[in-house]
């Protein structure tokens, strides 16, 4: 009965964005996501939170693929005498 009276309650913002980080690990129940959409259907901050969470976790993942790349770490002759001298530098002051 408690979580019936509770489906039609609408979550708080900290407990909205709770279940919408919770929700990039997990799957919500039918009653969480149920009260997440109410929530959302009255609260600005709240879709922008959700937005910017999935955004953050896109970037991530993408970075991650990117990351699986190796970049080619030659350096040039003359780049590494540029390093050479700025380390001598830095040595002497």
């Amino acid at each position: 009965m408690k979580k019936f009276i509770r489906l039609f309650n609408t979550y708080n913002c900290k407990e909205t964005s709770k279940l919408v980080s919770d929700a990039q690990e997990r799957q919500l129940s039918v009653t969480e996501k149920f009260g997440v959409f109410i929530h959302l259907l009255i609260c600005k901050p709240c879709v922008n939170y959700r937005q910017h969470l999935k955004f953050l976790r896109q970037a991530i993942l993408s970075a991650k693929d990117d990351a699986a790349v190796k970049p080619d770490k030659s350096l040039n002759d003359s780049a590494r005498e540029r390093i050479r001298q700025q380390l001598n530098q830095k040595k002497s002051t």
